[in-house]
């Protein structure tokens, strides 16, 4: 009798390691702020969804909030009903792969005043979800407006909340609603406080994304260096490898540098002008978007690539 109870057990154990993987319980999430760009009186910054590991998910949902310095807003006072216009969610930002297969939840915005709280809500979708591979998603772009042109040396010190107790009650969990890859069901939630599946935070209160850039006279120089084309990069988006070609006729070199959705940079490169036509970029890069920066001599260009 005592074998077979071993036996049991046995095949009971072994039946869990088969099942645990399957249903994404070691799943990791990164949520974060990334590609802060300013005018004179709004700001843009992208919520992204990294997708860690080795297999894909059913992405199901993805909410949270962005606290900022409410000082920031309208004299201290950004707006105080929902959806009143001191933010939103900018049209045509979110990343193609969320709209496949009918998408994923309508993102709703909520304000949590005067504790400078933007809740992003997005509720689970239990059909038509959206089948991911592992990289890095925009959520969305979120646009913040001041009636006025920002304050010298303002800053936005913009981060995520992990829990709906920081920093105020009533504030967003940051919360991730996926399946196993390919199939609808179970649908299981990672946030920031459960294990074995859980949410990473790109910034916490006490490492925020800064915005010391809300100032008239730094926002000049970030103008006239979008609107200087030195290359056009194609195709985009890209499959295996995307090229550039020159929009001018220089003998200086282009120096091209490209960065993740998380803001760090991942390749830096040199090329001569005869080189260009023949210069192939993104070959290794994960499926997701990435930010390139090209300068030559005293202009600039910043181009956002796709990878599928």
């Amino acid at each position: 009798m005592k074998n077979i109870t071993y036996f049991i057990r046995k095949k009971i154990l072994l039946l869990g390691f088969l099942v645990f993987p399957f249903l994404g319980f070691a799943q990791h999430f990164t949520v974060s702020l990334a590609n802060m760009t300013t005018t004179s009186h709004t700001f843009e910054v992208d919520v992204t969804l990294t997708i860690e590991g080795t297999t894909g998910v059913r992405l199901a949902s993805c909410s949270t909030g962005i606290n900022f310095n409410p000082a920031i807003l309208n004299g201290g006072t950004p707006c105080t009903t929902i959806n009143c216009g001191s933010w939103a969610l900018v049209p045509g930002t979110i990343a193609p792969e969320l709209t496949v297969n009918g998408g994923l939840n309508t993102i709703t915005t909520t304000t949590r005043y005067p504790y400078g709280h933007l809740r992003i809500v997005q509720v689970t979708k239990a059909s038509s979800q959206v089948d991911l591979l592992p990289g890095t998603y925009r959520i969305g772009t979120f646009r913040f407006t001041n009636t006025t042109p920002w304050a010298s040396n303002s800053d936005a010190d913009l981060w995520l909340s992990p829990t709906n107790s920081n920093p105020n009650p009533g504030s967003s969990n940051t919360i991730v609603g996926f399946a196993p890859y390919g199939s609808v069901s179970p649908i299981l939630n990672a946030t920031t406080t459960t294990s074995p599946h859980y949410v990473s935070v790109g910034y916490t209160q006490g490492d925020p994304l800064r915005g010391y850039v809300l100032n008239s006279s730094q926002l000049a120089t970030v103008s006239n260096e979008s609107v200087s084309e030195i290359v056009t990069a194609y195709p985009n988006p890209f499959q295996d490898v995307f090229k550039l070609n020159m929009n001018t006729v220089s003998s200086e070199t282009t120096i091209v540098k490209v960065y993740d959705m998380l803001g760090k940079q991942i390749e830096h490169f040199d090329i001569a002008p005869n080189e260009i036509n023949d210069f192939q970029i993104g070959q290794n890069y994960a499926s997701g978007f990435y930010n390139l920066k090209v300068s030559q001599g005293d202009r600039s260009q910043s181009i956002r690539m796709i990878k599928r």
